[in-house]
């Protein structure tokens, strides 16, 4: 297709490329992206093949039994990394939408299609339940935030990671619906003309139904935005602080949420990128779209350090023998290992402190990194191998720990090695990211046509120097 070969990489110095007309719109987020062609077919195959390592590896693990939390650690790290990573990219839709940022337009889609893994969470949420200590009938007492509620923490985690799935489906689809009425009605076959006559609904694109879809997005958006702030407390709280002997920590939520708003920034920039050169959708996502996402990147690097800073100091300065012990599980390791290199929850916390804060501020404080395209790619990567060590220094020590009761941690427990089953799950997890929204796509536009034509309306391009450049309008 000329259009997508031409606006795939932009040109060398990032300058904005002439906007789409209606008809290469329609080309290009309909026609084109409904083709399933053989490199799509092969992905399909792969990350779908791949996915179903997950269901094998919860399996295993479900039938190696429950009795002992231990033995579950890695599967803990798998799924709330993978959660802290999808869960929280919609927000650069919903938060910048609410802000009338015109720049943004032309990715919101993209967000919006994480969320689409929401009833992938609630799946593999079950099997950690079930892997998790009870909170009642154990000596000493599981020290959780339920007491001696028998029925937490399972159902009212339950309840608020469903709901989250429930409503960003229904924020996606309502957001979908002008796109889906729009494939209707440029759609080239009749299958394709049936089943978006069904799910459009008879969208007519008439002054109450924009003002009606305008409300639905708002209010489903700011319901997910507190949705996300509780699944995280409670998923904090329940399966972190209270496996933990002594930690009291009311700063760690934020932490454990603006972490995984970071990561899941970064997993979002990545994936500009490779639709930009892979997908040939350089026209939609620009060097505007990457510079304004930089801009938040470097906020949330610097947040980062700011909340994992106001709760070690806490710990630091007290010095009561049961914060050390915290300290020294998450941060510095056992004491009575000489060698701090030696130490595997060291190596975790640097790993996790330097990929995640140190050399993402160093490289993206820059301006002329900020305003590139490769540069804040590579910094998003570094930040989810970050991520990644993050949630290992986290999980994998506090779930390592046997004795979930008492007041004080009496010592560090030993490193312990995955296994097959464990890796498995975690390839599988992780492929079932690209495998259900590759699988959405050939469904939904990965861009969203509705607010591409929005903003095209509003802006009118320039001759500039060596290339063009975008004069917006902004009504409101």
């Amino acid at each position: 297709m000329a259009s997508n070969e031409h606006s795939a990489n932009g040109n060398s110095h990032g300058a904005p490329l002439p906007p789409a007309t209606p008809e290469e719109l329609n080309e290009d987020l309909i026609h084109e992206a409904r083709r399933v062609g053989p490199r799509m077919r092969t992905l399909l195959i792969i990350f779908g093949s791949l996915f179903t390592l997950a269901f094998v590896g919860a399996g295993m693990r479900l039938a190696s039994g429950t009795d002992d939390h231990t033995v579950w650690r890695y599967y803990a790290v798998c799924y709330f990394f993978v959660f802290s990573l999808t869960a929280g990219i919609p927000l650069a839709a919903i938060g910048l939408r609410m802000a009338r940022a015109q720049w943004r337009k032309p990715t919101s889609r993209l967000a919006e299609m994480f969320l689409i893994l929401g009833p992938m969470h609630v799946i593999f949420f079950i099997p950690l339940l079930a892997g998790a200590p009870p909170i009642t009938g154990t000596e000493p007492p599981h020290n959780t935030m339920w007491m001696d509620w028998q029925l937490g923490p399972w159902l009212p985690d339950i309840i608020m990671v469903s709901t989250l799935a429930i409503t960003g489906l229904g924020l996606l689809y309502a957001s979908a619906l002008p796109d889906l009425a729009a494939v209707r009605d440029h759609a080239a076959d009749g299958t394709t003309k049936s089943w978006a006559r069904r799910v459009a609904r008879g969208w007519s694109g008439t002054d109450r139904q924009w003002r009606m879809h305008k409300s639905a997005l708002g209010i489903l958006g700011a319901f997910y935005v507190a949705m996300y702030a509780m699944t995280h407390f409670s998923f904090s709280t329940d399966f972190a602080i209270s496996m933990v002997p002594g930690w009291k920590d009311p700063i760690f939520p934020a932490f454990h949420a603006v972490s995984g708003l970071q990561m899941g920034l970064g997993l979002f920039i990545v994936s500009m990128f490779l639709l930009r050169k892979v997908h040939g959708l350089g026209r939609y996502f620009e060097l505007e779209q990457f510079w304004g996402f930089s801009r938040l990147l470097l906020v949330l690097t610097l947040f980062w350090f700011y909340f994992w800073w106001s709760a070690f100091i806490l710990f630091w300065y007290g010095r009561l023998p049961h914060e050390q012990s915290i300290i020294a599980l998450l941060i510095f390791g056992d004491p009575a290992e000489s060698a701090l290199l030696a130490r595997p929850q060291f190596l975790m916390f640097a790993g996790a402190i330097g990929l995640s804060f140190i050399i993402p501020f160093l490289v993206i404080m820059w301006n002329p990194v900020r305003r590139s395209i490769v540069g804040p790619t590579i910094v998003g990567l570094v930040i989810i191998s970050g991520g990644l060590f993050d949630r290992l220094r986290i999980y994998s020590n506090t779930w390592s720990v046997e004795q979930v009761g008492g007041h004080a941690l009496e010592e560090v427990p030993a490193f312990a090695v995955p296994d097959i089953w464990d890796a498995a799950f975690f390839v599988g997890l992780l492929s079932g990211v690209p495998f259900l929204i590759l699988l959405a796509s050939r469904v939904i536009p990965i861009v969203s046509l509705w607010e591409t034509r929005e903003a095209l309306m509003m802006r009118v391009v320039r001759p500039f120097g060596i290339g063009n450049a975008h004069v917006v309008g902004k009504p409101d």
